[in-house]
């Protein structure tokens, strides 16, 4: 908070940052949501489109219990892995979730092919920074989504990475 409020001040920033907790739903300009801890989060949109970002619940520390039952979701209309990192993703938790929801998986490139290669059942469509995903973009590869017309999806870069082992 100390670091926005400082960049606020200087006029670099408009950001009001906002506090959340795990499990517990906001709503903000119409769209809930629900943090599960880490880089999980639930959105759901106005129009009642629900979307999973980076699926990693059973070995999360931060999940809550509830969010740990696959069945409490009722309901997911897309995933979206942000990249490969084995603490943004979880393979049993991806495959639960396919099998019952089947939601079309958006993510980066490469993690599509593994994903493929790994038996994900999913339609997965194909992005790269920069690149967006409609509605309609999503029907051109044979994939359909319960999202608005208007959603666009677009991956955006950002540097990340991990350190390396000690």
């Amino acid at each position: 908070m100390d670091e926005v409020n400082r960049h606020r001040q200087n006029g670099d920033t408009r950001a009001e940052p906002i506090l959340l907790e795990y499990g517990v739903e906001r709503t903000l300009e119409g769209v809930k949501i629900t943090w599960l801890g880490h880089g999980t989060f639930l959105f759901e949109s106005p129009t009642g489109t629900r979307i999973l970002l980076d699926p990693w619940l059973t070995a999360n520390p931060d999940t809550p219990a509830e969010y740990k039952i696959y069945e409490n979701f009722q309901r997911i209309d897309l995933i979206v892995i942000t990249h490969g990192h084995l603490d943004h993703w979880d393979l049993a938790d991806l495959k639960e979730l396919v099998r019952l929801y089947n939601p079309p998986i958006l993510t980066q490139y490469e993690l599509a092919l593994y994903l493929q290669q790994l038996g994900v059942t999913a339609p997965i469509a194909l992005m790269n920074k920069g690149g967006k995903i409609t509605k309609s973009l999503l029907e051109q590869q044979g994939i359909t989504a319960n999202m608005p017309v208007e959603m666009q999806i677009m991956f955006v870069h950002a540097d990340h990475s991990s350190p390396p082992p000690e």
